[in-house]
């Protein structure tokens, strides 16, 4: 299979397939000696919006996903060409992912076409590739981004219980992402009277964010950096096996399961 060295990291997944320390409760119910018999294909393609712009320091973060897809599948897994966000070619995929570092905005048809896109019953996860800070810039244009797709729409916490992290890799929660950065709450003082910071992990940077559409989740927030992750040489399985369950998950809401 010819490989493509792609420099950023917005793109889509489509196909057929049936289908990390992490949390407490972590474990795989598949590895690469128990592939999932399912085959088919499943084509990964780069997309570009005019002012969002995927982040050029993670160039093996798509590849190393579509390995992952060809590791714990049976899936022919390929790389697809350029699409535009603001085209119709969006819609023929089941999922979405988008990433970025840098603060932006959609165009009006960038918008309608997100819009129609998951009311269609396509699948959206947003990761701010900036991510160990709340509120960073990358991470409020993202949520914009979404409200201005669904309008009042809010973000949720979602549970560690969803189906996403339970198959068909089991992951108790949220893989551990990039996002380590300490944020300083205020100070505390000590039994000799000197005073030292005190710091907390930012909340996003430990929980995934969600919007539920017709009773089903329709799309994630990550703050957690899961494009560096993924984008990582080793080390990673866990949140590569993420990435193959919300595969997997957006191919049944396709398909209205």
């Amino acid at each position: 299979m010819k490989k493509h060295l792609i420099p950023c990291m917005i793109y889509f997944i489509s196909g057929c397939v049936a289908a990390g320390a992490q949390p407490p409760g972590y474990t795989s119910s598949i590895d690469a000696a128990q592939k999932n018999t399912a085959t088919g294909s499943v084509g990964i393609a780069q997309v570009w919006g005019e002012q969002l712009i995927p982040p050029s320091n993670y160039p093996r973060a798509i590849i190393n996903l579509k390995d992952a897809l060809l590791k714990w599948t049976s899936l022919d897994a390929t790389v697809e060409k350029h699409v535009l966000l603001g085209t119709s070619a969006i819609m023929k995929f089941p999922i979405l992912f988008i990433s970025t570092d840098q603060p932006f905005q959609l165009t009006e048809t960038e918008k309608k076409n997100l819009r129609e896109y998951l009311k269609s019953g396509g699948f959206l996860m947003v990761d701010n590739a900036s991510a160990g800070m709340d509120n960073s810039p990358a991470g409020a244009a993202l949520k914009q981004m979404i409200t201005d797709v669904l309008g009042s729409s809010r973000l949720e916490p979602i549970s560690n219980s969803h189906e996403i992290f339970l198959s068909p890799m089991e992951l108790g929660g949220p893989p551990a992402g990039s996002a380590t950065q300490m944020q300083q709450v205020g100070t505390r003082i000590q039994k000799d009277g000197t005073s030292v910071p005190s710091m907390i992990m930012p909340t996003e940077s430990k929980t995934l964010l969600g919007v539920s559409m017709n009773g089903k989740l329709a799309v994630v927030y990550s703050n957690m950096g899961y494009t560096k992750k993924w984008n990582d040489n080793s080390g990673n399985d866990p949140q590569l096996k993420f990435g193959v369950n919300l595969i997997v998950y957006a191919l049944k809401l396709k398909k209205g399961e």
